[in-house]
Parts: C-alpha cells; sequence; structure tokens
C-alpha cells in the first residue's frame, strides 16, 4: 500500500511538471485549459492523502485570510486575475512536498526523460525553441531549474545526498539554449553545489581544482574551438550580463512610481513599453508589486528571513537554491501567482517540519 502511495504521489508530481512545460508548446486555447489542470491537479494529493486534508483543515483561516487579501487588493486595483488562486493550490502542492513520500528515483527520471528531449533537438540541429507555441527560449531553462531544485529538495527531505548531475544536464541545457539569465543561474546553481561539498569534504576543492587544471591542459585546443562555436557566438558573450530590455522596463516602472502607484501598484497595462513586450515586465517582483502593492513588503521581509533562516540553521545548499530562484525571478516573470509558486512557498515553509532534516552540522 505504502509503495503504490509512493507511485502514485510521484506519478502526479512529474504530471504536473510535464503539464507546466508542455504550456510553452501548445496552442493559447489548449494553454488555458492547462492552466486550469494545473490549479486542480495538487488537489489530487489531497484525495489519495487523506492525512493531508486534516492536516491542513487547521490553517483554512490563514489560506482564506490570505487569498482573501490578495484578491481584495486586486479587485480593488481592478487587475483580478485568474492566477490569484494559485495561492491555494501553491500551499497544497508545497506542503505535500514537504510531508508526502516520493519517489526520487521516479522524479528524476521524468528529469532525464525531459533533459533527453532537449539534447535530442540538439542533435538534430534544431534550436530548443523549435517547437514552442509565442513562448520564449527563456522558459527552457525555468522549466529545468525548477525541476532540479523540487529533486534537491526531495534529495534533503529524505536526506539522501545531493545529485551532481541534474546541474550538469541544466547547465549543458541552458548554454544551449544561450539564454544569459539560463546561463547565469545555471552556473549559481553549480557553484552552490561545489560550495556545499567544499563545505563538507576539505580534500574536494583540492581535487576538483587537480582536475579542472588537468582537464584543461589536456583539452585547451577542443575548449577554445567550443567557446568559438557556442558560447563567443551567444547574447552572453556578445552583450554582457546586463539586459537594456529589462533594465528600461524597470526604470520606465519606478518612474511611474508615486504615492498612490506605490501603495496598489502601477498599471503598466496601459504603458505602450510594456505593450511591446506583451505586457510581460520581464521581473517577477514588478509583476508583484504591479498585483498586489505595498504588500510586497511583508513578503520580501518574509524572504530575507527565510534565507537567512536557511543558511544559518538549516541548510546551506537549500538556501543558495532560494537565493538563485530568487535571482531568476528578478529577470524573468516565473513566480507570484504561477505555477511554479510551490517552490518557493516550500523552500518558505520547509525549516518548520520535523519530517525535513537539516544537513548542516
Amino acid at each position: 500500500m505504502k509503495i503504490r502511495k509512493v507511485t502514485c504521489n510521484s506519478f502526479f508530481l512529474v504530471l504536473y511538471l510535464f503539464l507546466a512545460v508542455s504550456i510553452c508548446y501548445v496552442p493559447h486555447i489548449v494553454k488555458s485549459l492547462l492552466t486550469a489542470i494545473l490549479f486542480l491537479l495538487p488537489f489530487t494529493f489531497i484525495v489519495l492523502n487523506k492525512e493531508i486534508a486534516h492536516k491542513l483543515a487547521g490553517k483554512v483561516c490563514f489560506f482564506i485570510c490570505i487569498f482573501f487579501l490578495f484578491f481584495f487588493i486586486q479587485l480593488l486595483n481592478a487587475r483580478v486575475s485568474f492566477s490569484v488562486f494559485y495561492i491555494i493550490s501553491s500551499f497544497v502542492l508545497a506542503y505535500t512536498l514537504l510531508t508526502q513520500p516520493f519517489s526520487i528515483k521516479y522524479v528524476k527520471l521524468g528529469f532525464y526523460l525531459l533533459s533527453s528531449f532537449y539534447f535530442l533537438l540538439l542533435i538534430l540541429g534544431y534550436p530548443l525553441d523549435a517547437y514552442m507555441n509565442d513562448s520564449s527560449r527563456n522558459l527552457v531553462s525555468i522549466n529545468l531549474i525548477v525541476y532540479v531544485v523540487v529533486i534537491y529538495l526531495l534529495e534533503c527531505k529524505q536526506n539522501k545526498s545531493y545529485s551532481l548531475v541534474p546541474s550538469i544536464c541544466l547547465l549543458l541545457v541552458s548554454v544551449s539554449a544561450v539564454g544569459r539569465a539560463g546561463i547565469l543561474c545555471s552556473l549559481l546553481l553549480l557553484f552552490a553545489y561545489l560550495i556545499y561539498r567544499i563545505a563538507n569534504s576539505k580534500y574536494l576543492l583540492f581535487v576538483i581544482l587537480l582536475l579542472l587544471l588537468t582537464f584543461v591542459l589536456v583539452f585547451v585546443d577542443d575548449i577554445l574551438i567550443l567557446y568559438d562555436n557556442l558560447f563567443a557566438k551567444t547574447r552572453f558573450a556578445a552583450e554582457g550580463l546586463e539586459s537594456s530590455e529589462r533594465e528600461e522596463l524597470i526604470n520606465t516602472y519606478f518612474s511611474h512610481l508615486n504615492l498612490k502607484t506605490f501603495l496598489i501598484g502601477y498599471d503598466y497595462s496601459q504603458n505602450l513599453l510594456f505593450k511591446s513586450y506583451s505586457f510581460n515586465p520581464h521581473n517577477s517582483f514588478l509583476r508583484l508589486h504591479y498585483y498586489i502593492g505595498l504588500l510586497i513588503l511583508p513578503i520580501l521581509y518574509c524572504f530575507s528571513k527565510t534565507l537567512c533562516r536557511l543558511f544559518w540553521k538549516f541548510d546551506i545548499f537549500i538556501s543558495l537554491l532560494f537565493l538563485v530562484l530568487l535571482i531568476r525571478g528578478f529577470v524573468d516573470t516565473i513566480f507570484f501567482f504561477d505555477k511554479y509558486d510551490f517552490v518557493i512557498v516550500a523552500m518558505v515553509i520547509m525549516p518548520f517540519y520535523n519530517k525535513v532534516s537539516p544537513k548542516n552540522s
């Protein structure tokens, strides 16, 4: 019975992640349907695990208050969106992720299948966004980085050693997708992994440096050719880390802030610059302020407190993952009233559950 429960939980988690990815590839009318399914799918875990309903019952008032608070702000701003309902489903999925059993093997299998799809596109000579429907190639690295973080959260919960391969796959796909933010955050995630390993092994740094030096000396010519063919031709190399488009959007948003717009958020739906970008601010925090205004301040405080709590009292690696996700959210609209909010919620509430054992010592 327990094996069946683990299998079902793992299946629906992988299904959720795959449906989240598939939104990038389907027509707009199907996207709306998938969005509704992604909202409802986390409640499947309540059906499969009756104890979740009992444990969350005591927090119903809290959920209702949070939901109606955000809903009221959106109503006040005349910016009510269906996405506000993700508040409820995100809490359910985050709680399930931290308290219910999952098979990491099955979850990893889904990740490797998804990575294989992107590697196959590369082998066949197609760009990674070849089959996307009106979606940015940045979503390739976004989808994978969220998947990798889910794997690491499960490994942390089950006190298993963190896997290196998912981070390597993420970096390879991100470099191939040539998105600057994806490459940067993938490198940061891999760097976070190495920092964690070094912190737990005083000899690992020496071994890594020795292997890296040996690799560079042996394959120096191949590395230069690879750089010329891949990295040197990317926007990362051509334009650097700065993004003039994102900077312009941020500056425009802040230039329209006054007392009123600071309190309730600036409505950029009438702004021509934002309209030219299909009203995508390319910044999760700008969109969050657009929706809830001043209420962004307690959320930012919560994030900073979570970051400190994870780093000092829980798990260094998880805290670094949280930081990487926040950085990724700063350059793309992927969080806050969206399908991947459950990852952020899970990391915020993670230290409060006894079933999750800290690895710091």
